[in-house]
């Protein structure tokens, strides 16, 4: 039993290129660059941001929506 193959067509040897990156993925892409060693900064800052969120909602009444919301979580 013999069995024949049938070729492929040929392509161009023009490959087409590849879009160019949109604004918003460069951005992504340089923040992710500029802040790659500075996870725990980040965490950090996280942390005292919502610590004076939580402070102002708690012992001042004047941290919004967010502020009450924490004010009801940690009553």
């Amino acid at each position: 039993m013999a069995t024949t193959q049938r070729s492929r067509p040929r392509l161009s040897g023009k490959k087409k290129k590849a879009p160019p990156p949109s604004f918003g993925d460069r951005l992504v892409r340089g923040i992710g660059h500029v802040l790659s060693g500075h996870a725990r900064d980040l965490g950090g800052l996280l942390c005292v941001a919502v610590g004076i969120v939580a402070g102002m909602g708690i012992y001042a009444d004047a941290a919004g929506p967010a502020g009450r919301a924490l004010d009801t979580g940690f009553g």
